[in-house]
């Protein structure tokens, strides 16, 4: 009985042992299947590192380009105030109401307001070539009192433009068919 008793805890002992060496053995195996766990979510976790340093990159990019288009799109608007600034200068010699009076034809213009768009100040869309500036003086002269005029094509136009705003009385509104091109002078130059 000793002999079975002793050969039953060894037969315990060595079932033990079994179980603890198959337990380590899962265990091993969990550490094993873990620490490749972990080493995928660290490669993961790299590759998502990189990715969203490439997007802040990304980002950065997009971020200056915008602001470079702010940069160019402000610098349209300076230039065109100071394009503008400097066409109402060049008008204003034909009174102090011109800029105001070619702003309100614009206005009519953009509603679809004019059979054709008037055409004015006379004085301010004549161009002499420059190897014509010689006669300026002299077209100045025979055409002075018609440089504030404007030109419409049709009667209807003329009463449009004669109930604008501060439409001055010194100048005048002639009607004449136009097509918009350009009158060719050439054939009437003094030789």
């Amino acid at each position: 009985s000793a002999k079975m008793r002793l050969s039953s805890l060894t037969q315990q002992r060595n079932e033990e042992r079994l179980s603890r060496s198959q337990a380590l053995a899962d265990h091993r195996n969990e550490l094993v299947e873990t620490k490749d766990m972990l080493d995928e979510i660290e490669q993961e976790t790299v590759e998502c590192d990189n990715k969203i340093t490439e997007e802040q990159d990304s980002c950065r990019v997009v971020r200056q380009d915008r602001q470079a288009m702010l940069d160019e799109l402000e610098q349209a608007r300076v230039r065109v105030r100071e394009l503008s600034s400097k066409q109402r200068r060049a008008v204003d010699k034909f009174g102090r109401h011109m800029s105001g009076l070619l702003d309100e034809i614009e206005s009519v213009d953009r509603n679809k307001g004019w059979d054709k768009k008037p055409i004015g100040p006379i004085g301010h869309v004549i161009r002499l070539p420059a190897e014509h500036i010689q006669w300026a003086l002299a077209v100045e002269v025979c055409l002075g009192p018609l440089l504030n005029s404007f030109v419409c094509s049709s009667h209807g136009d003329k009463a449009r433009l004669s109930r604008l705003h501060n439409w001055s009385s010194k100048a005048d509104i002639y009607v004449f068919p136009f097509n918009g091109d350009e009158y060719d002078w050439r054939p009437r130059v003094p030789r």
